[in-house]
């Protein structure tokens, strides 16, 4: 049985849950390895095939060997698999408020030497230094192959790496009963946190008022509204709590919070609901693989590129240019055949490296 080694964003996030469930689903007689924190382990406990490596255990905490131990975990590890996938979507994003340079070391020190190296289901920015360009291009070809999931990205290394693909998101390949779904009468929201965000907080004001309209218009059409924190760790929650405190009592009374803890269930929440109101990018394309009535609010120019991409026509809401009074409809869009299938190039250079 092949080894794998497998780094992404675990963190209970939906999205990365998501590309990992996906992932070792794909390759049910591949062990994969991942190596995070002890108190994100319950999330995967499903995957037979996943070895989940902690590297935070109490005792070691308690003597203060965290970093030494992770170190060594890591190398171990190393030694011990066949390859190495780094899976994730806004892996390369060149911020103000965090060392960027640092953030590339990291990244780069993750690449096994002598092992095949594979990065999937990834976007390129936003940046604007010639530098930040330069460093991950450097790093780029390092891997076996580097599979962006929208043209823009793949546009921007195109001409210079030949080590390159392009494949629609990991999550369009997602297997589920899609003709067993049972719609019940509630609007699914999910959110996301502006205020950490120091270019996208000025807009916070708006993007709540946004919510608060639809929450208002489909509660006078009876329906439910399930208020979803996708990621807990990035302060949805707190987002949700902002919300809620502008909503009279009768109001709350239409409405529930779930806070994403099982991927099972937060999958199960989306292909229920009748329509979805979603700021995060893989509630929204989930939404639309279940065929519900979707609105997208926009916050990353990412989005926009992966919705470009599938040749989505319907409105969305970008929450960095809200018009005051601004209302669209969700509506329906179908996920065409072709791009489910296209998704699975997403792992088409490391299935020939399996062969």
């Amino acid at each position: 049985m092949p080894k794998v080694l497998v780094d992404c964003y675990i963190n209970d996030n939906f999205g990365d849950d998501l590309f990992l469930r996906i992932l070792c689903n794909k390759y049910p007689n591949i062990q994969f390895y991942a190596i995070a924190r002890k108190q994100n382990k319950k999330m995967f406990g499903s995957i037979q095939n996943l070895k989940y490596l902690s590297f935070d255990k109490p005792l070691i905490k308690f003597l203060g060997l965290t970093q030494q131990y992770k170190q060594k975990l890591r190398k171990k590890t190393n030694e011990q698999v066949d390859a190495h996938i780094t899976i994730g979507g806004s892996l390369f994003m060149e911020r103000k408020d965090i060392d960027n340079d640092a953030e590339y070391n990291k990244f780069v020190s993750k690449i096994i030497k002598g092992k095949s190296n594979y990065l999937i289901g990834c976007n390129f920015g936003g940046y604007s230094s010639k530098k930040f360009y330069d460093d991950y291009h450097r790093a780029f070809t390092m891997y076996d192959n580097v599979c962006f999931r929208d043209k823009y990205s793949f546009d921007l290394f195109q001409e210079s790496l030949t080590n390159i693909s392009l494949a629609p998101d990991v999550a369009f390949q997602l297997d589920y009963p899609v003709d067993k779904i049972i719609d019940k009468k509630y609007v699914l929201i999910s959110v996301i946190d502006l205020e950490s965000r120091s270019s996208l907080k000025k807009y916070e004001r708006n993007y709540i008022e946004i919510i608060i309209s639809q929450i208002r218009k489909f509660i006078n059409q009876n329906y439910r509204i399930v208020l979803f924190s996708a990621c807990h760790s990035e302060n949805d929650t707190l987002v949700i709590e902002k919300i809620k405190s502008k909503l009279s009592p009768k109001e709350l009374g239409m409405m529930e919070t779930i806070i994403h803890t099982n991927l099972d269930e937060s999958i199960k929440l989306i292909a229920e609901s009748s329509v979805v109101i979603s700021t995060r990018l893989h509630v929204t394309i989930l939404s639309l693989l279940f065929n519900k009535r979707t609105l997208p609010l926009i916050y990353s120019d990412k989005i926009i590129n992966v919705l470009k991409d599938i040749e989505y026509s319907n409105q969305y809401i970008d929450i960095r240019n809200i018009k005051n009074n601004q209302d669209v409809d969700p509506k329906k869009f179908k996920i065409s055949k072709e791009i489910r299938e296209s998704s699975e190039n997403q792992f088409a250079a490391f299935d020939s490296f399996l062969k």
